[in-house]
């Protein structure tokens, strides 16, 4: 996208408007709404905007536009960042990418890794 960054703060609703912290929602002590308390779903989290806020709807595309231009992988094995660059997953562009049929089988005790630490060959 070419427009400027829109910060989830500025489209936002506020859980403590009206509050004496933020009663009229231009104060800085406003928080937005956010549900990431993990019983929402593994990997999940909820952001509670404002539609009708100005810059919504740019929000929203600017959102849209990280996540179909992410790096992916197989199972969400991180891609860390420069120097690194590297993954230990296998990288796709969809769904079918990660099929049964095209995923490698390890070998017990030669290159199957642990999920807790990847570095680390499991029996």
């Amino acid at each position: 996208l070419n427009k400027a960054l829109v910060l989830y703060r500025e489209v936002c609703v506020f859980g403590n408007i009206g509050a004496t912290t933020c009663p009229t929602g231009a104060e800085s002590t406003c928080n937005c709404l956010l549900d990431d308390d993990c019983n929402i779903g593994e990997s999940s989290f909820v952001l509670y905007m404002n539609t009708t806020a100005p810059k919504s709807f740019d929000f929203i595309a600017q959102v849209e536009d990280a996540v179909l231009h992410t790096d992916r992988t197989c199972g969400g094995m991180p891609i860390y960042p420069k120097p690194n660059n590297f993954t230990s997953g296998l990288k796709c562009e969809s769904d079918a990418d990660c099929a049964e049929t095209r995923l490698r089988a390890c070998t017990p005790g030669v290159d199957c890794k642990c999920c807790a630490n990847i570095t680390h060959t499991c029996a």
